[in-house]
């Protein structure tokens, strides 16, 4: 039999009598810090299976029996508690505590679980008290599970959790620090409701009359204003128990300051006021806000358009003459023996280009067709091609200054280019390639007089091909008179002087001279008085003005043709002392 008090306590040692069938005495003691019970053999604390009946054999083999009465102080709980809150809203964090009765508990385990948003959890870690956070604790539960009792039990226990749904509160409201709701502005709303520290709420936000959404939180929105009128702008709060939303209603204005700055713009711009030949690019550069508009267009249009003046400015402009067409016959000029063959050929009109002249351009395309009929032609007796020529002229002012010669070529072209020559005038252009009925210009200058003792008289031009000499043709035609090429309107500033109107012994007059071989006819005006007057050619006039026009009046003075009037020309003075 076991010698003792029926009940042991860590450190305590029981001596077992001698029995018949074993002479051995055992000593044995409970370690409370692993929760086993170790009995002495040879002198060494062995740990045994403290719920078994039987102990391990030792060699030599002792027998080791009678241990039913044996009950030490672990491994038996009788009951669990579990404290905290136990009725949690979602996003809530809550600290529990296991507390558990019973016979020696300290080497038990507890392992926490949790019933939350439908599902258990695995295992949340174990210890006598555990945090947990909650999701959406519907029927939620937390259950506490106690293993490592020496008789191998498993406690449990659970407890039910109420879930405190609140949605969100309506006392919520949308503002916004600055009231400048302007077209094409970007401003930031702020969201101030009850639920704003509530980590499970979702915010969602809207926006009317084509506002643009630009970023936002749950607790700010930036949206940029596209269109003028009344503006919503909305809020939405969620969370699992329901939803809210919130309004702010906003009237967008056009900004009556133009405080929206360029943006910054680097590349090239091409010089574009050329009035002949090309514009060259020029690379610029321009910083952010240095030009301001009611947006942001107007402000890039002001930048725009300071970049193509600067461009203007610094860029050159290169010249560039186009070559004319050309239809007709080139006969081959390298043969070496006999006569080359006339090639019909055609080059349209800029076909080649010169920074030079339209003459050099030419130049370039008579080689090139040269070129071509050197190519195509061949070397025989071939006979030269005949001349038909139709050549006609006419002359017209194109100011009173500036004679234009017109000509007109028909009939079949003969070979090369063609010359105008004239022992009347001096031909600006003389050098031609026709096509049929193609009409050409040149300015033309007379050799003799002045352009007002020309008008009248007849000027011949002869037409000659520069390959065929024999190949030629005279055309004739009457110089018109001025009033012919009014159109636009000739300027009269070298066909008449106006001298100054000038106030003395109290009357107004002025002294107007016609330097024209024409007739010109002057119309005063002065407030409501109008007369006309008639200056012969090459004489003055001295003209008299009511005693009404005194210093300071202006006069307009209109010079026209004699039979005329649509060409005609326009200047005011001042009545001075």
């Amino acid at each position: 039999m076991l010698q003792g008090t029926g009940k042991i306590g860590s450190g305590d040692i029981v001596r077992e009598m001698d029995k018949p069938t074993s002479m051995m005495k055992l000593n044995k003691r409970y370690n409370a810090a692993t929760g086993m019970i170790e009995v002495l053999i040879d002198d060494v604390w062995t740990p045994c299976n403290p719920c078994s009946q039987n102990l391990p054999q030792t060699n030599p083999p002792h027998r080791y029996t009678d241990f039913y009465n044996y009950n030490h102080h672990a491994g038996s709980v009788s009951s669990i508690t579990i404290s905290g809150d136990d009725a949690v809203d979602s996003g809530q964090s809550v600290t529990y505590t296991a507390t558990l009765s019973g016979d020696n508990t300290t080497g038990a385990i507890i392992t926490w679980y949790k019933f939350d948003n439908g599902s258990w959890s695995a295992s949340l870690g174990t210890g006598t008290s555990k945090t947990i956070t909650w999701v959406k604790p519907i029927n939620g539960l937390v259950r506490v599970v106690v293993t490592g009792l020496c008789n191998g039990e498993v406690k449990e226990t659970t407890i039910p959790i109420t879930w405190n749904c609140t949605p969100p509160s309506s006392a919520g409201y949308i503002y916004q620090a600055s009231a400048n709701e302007y077209k094409n502005a970007q401003l930031t709303y702020y969201l101030l409701d009850a639920d704003g520290s509530n980590t499970n709420r979702v915010v969602t936000w809207e926006a009317t009359n084509g506002t643009t959404i630009i970023t936002h939180t749950d607790t700010s929105v930036t949206v940029l204003f596209s269109n003028l009128g009344l503006t919503r702008i909305r809020a939405i709060i969620t969370n699992y128990c329901g939803s809210h939303q919130t309004d702010i209603f906003v009237t967008v204005i056009n900004n009556p300051n133009p405080t929206v700055g360029n943006t910054a713009w680097s590349g090239t711009k091409t010089k574009n006021d050329c009035t002949t030949g090309n514009g060259t690019a020029v690379s610029l550069s321009i910083g952010a806000n240095v030009f301001y508009g009611m947006d942001l267009a107007e402000a890039n249009a002001a930048r725009d358009a300071w970049l193509q003046q600067q461009a203007n400015a610094q860029g050159q402009c290169t010249t560039e003459f186009q070559s004319d067409p050309f239809s007709g016959q080139i006969q081959k000029n390298d043969c070496t023996t006999g006569t080359g063959s006339w090639v019909s050929l055609n080059a349209s009109a800029g076909q080649f280009t010169s920074t030079v002249s339209v003459a050099d351009a030419n130049t370039q395309r008579d080689a090139w067709l040269q070129a071509q009929a050197n190519a195509q032609g061949t070397c025989g007796s071939d006979p030269t091609p005949t001349c038909d020529i139709n050549f006609s002229i006419s002359i017209y002012w194109l100011d009173a200054n500036t004679p234009v010669l017109k000509t007109k070529f028909n009939g079949n072209t003969p070979a090369g280019s063609f010359n105008l020559s004239s022992s009347q005038i001096n031909i600006i252009n003389p050098n031609y390639s026709y096509t049929l009925n193609e009409e050409k210009e040149t300015l033309i200058a007379f050799q003799g007089g002045t352009n007002a003792s020309n008008m009248g008289t007849t000027v011949a031009v002869t037409f000659s091909s520069a390959v065929n000499p024999g190949c030629s043709f005279t055309a004739s035609c009457v110089v018109p008179i001025i009033a012919v090429g009014c159109t636009p309107p000739m300027s009269f500033n070298n066909a008449y002087i106006a001298g100054a109107i000038s106030y003395s012994g109290g009357s107004v007059s002025q002294t107007i001279i016609n330097n024209n071989s024409l007739t010109l006819k002057v119309r005063h005006e002065v407030e409501s008085f109008i007369v006309t007057r008639t200056i012969g050619a090459n004489a003055q006039q001295t003209v008299s003005f009511p005693n009404f026009v005194s210093v300071g009046k202006k006069v307009l003075h209109t010079v026209y043709l004699e039979g005329h009037d649509s060409c005609a020309d326009s200047f005011e003075l001042t009545v001075i002392s």
